[in-house]
């Protein structure tokens, strides 16, 4: 009797392994493309759109250090300059655009500002 038991339990977890799996369908994007426009098409901004932080890695890179370069403080310095008004929301999403890490219409997304300035104040007030 055990062995019927765990025999049917054996095989209801291989067939719930194996189900999601079979109904899985890989849909490959066959959009014709016309040779001309790929020429004329801007590239970065399709490299932004793929590349697009959310509002918290944006402001967790930030913290990390990852625009000092573009004149970002990191760490407990960029808390402070957050605090003293010496960095904004608008300020690392523009850095981000400039980098090719968002696409150029997040500037004027206020969904996207607004989430931004979120993470900030909550890392802030984490503080």
């Amino acid at each position: 009797m055990k062995r019927l038991v765990l025999g049917s339990i054996s095989i209801l977890l291989m067939s719930a392994m194996v189900a999601p799996a079979l109904k899985a369908e890989v849909v490959a994007e066959t959009t014709p493309v016309n040779v001309s426009q790929t020429q004329t098409t801007d590239v970065p901004s399709k490299i932004a759109a793929r590349m697009a932080v959310t509002p918290f890695n944006l402001v967790f890179l930030a913290f990390q250090g990852f625009f000092e370069t573009q004149g970002i403080p990191s760490s407990m310095d960029f808390v402070s300059a957050y605090r003293n008004k010496q960095v904004s929301a608008s300020d690392l999403i523009k850095i981000a655009v400039s980098m090719n890490r968002l696409p150029q219409s997040t500037l004027t997304d206020r969904g996207y500002l607004n989430a931004v300035e979120s993470q900030l104040k909550g890392l802030v007030s984490n503080d």
